[in-house]
Order: C-alpha cells, then sequence, then structure tokens
C-alpha cells in the first residue's frame, strides 16, 4: 500500500458506489478510500490458515471456504476446502459443498473474535 500506508497490512473492505467497486478503511469515526494500486489480496498459507476466506476468482467467486486441509500434487499445494453460509447476526452453516483449489484464488477474511466464536 502506497499513501502514507506503505507496505503495511491493513483491513480493507469493499463497497459498491454509483455502480463501481471501491476499497475503503475505517479510520476512526470515517472512512478513508483507497487507490486500487494500494491494495492487495492477503493469500493464506495454505498449510496453517484455519479462518475464513473468500474465493476472489473462478467460478465460485464470492464463496466463503474454510480449510479442511491440503495436499501436494508435486511441487504444488492444493487446498480443500468447506463452503460456509454466511448470515447476519447467526453462525455460519456448512454447505454439501467442497472446493479444492490453489490458495492465489482465495483471500483471508477480517474476523472479529465475537464472528469466529
Amino acid at each position: 500500500m502506497e499513501g502514507g500506508h506503505k507496505r503495511k497490512e491493513l483491513c480493507a473492505f469493499v463497497k459498491s458506489m454509483e455502480e463501481r467497486l471501491s476499497f475503503y478503511r475505517q479510520k476512526y469515526n470515517s472512512s478513508e478510500y483507497l487507490s486500487l494500486e494500494w491494495v492487495t489480496p492477503k493469500y493464506p498459507n495454505p498449510k496453517r490458515e484455519n479462518g475464513l476466506l473468500i474465493v476472489i476468482e473462478g467460478e465460485h467467486f464470492g464463496k466463503f471456504p474454510q480449510r479442511i486441509y491440503h495436499r501436494f500434487i508435486g511441487d504444488e499445494i492444493i487446498t480443500t476446502l468447506a463452503v460456509v453460509n454466511r448470515v447476519a447476526g447467526q453462525a455460519d452453516t456448512l454447505t454439501e459443498d467442497q472446493l479444492e483449489m490453489d490458495t492465489s484464488c482465495l483471500c483471508v477474511c477480517e474476523e472479529s473474535i465475537q464472528d469466529r466464536k
């Protein structure tokens, strides 16, 4: 990230405004919009990441999976994921969907402690 946030890890949100997607972060009581060039996804570690993820590329774009396990195919690590339904104010529920993909198609989601519980 640039613009005073050079190489800092920040939690950014995506917002649709005037039919365009924008990245922003909460800064005190206001929103600070971020240039698209400043934002890069936080890719999960396929061997260790057990938190909530989001698919950012491909046919399953927008789904929320969690890692079940990983396996090696040659030098490539393939992650097996369980898809969850997210409903505000309720516990996540597992769907019957399972995905297998490379972590370059995934991004780590920021979760509060309450959301994790």
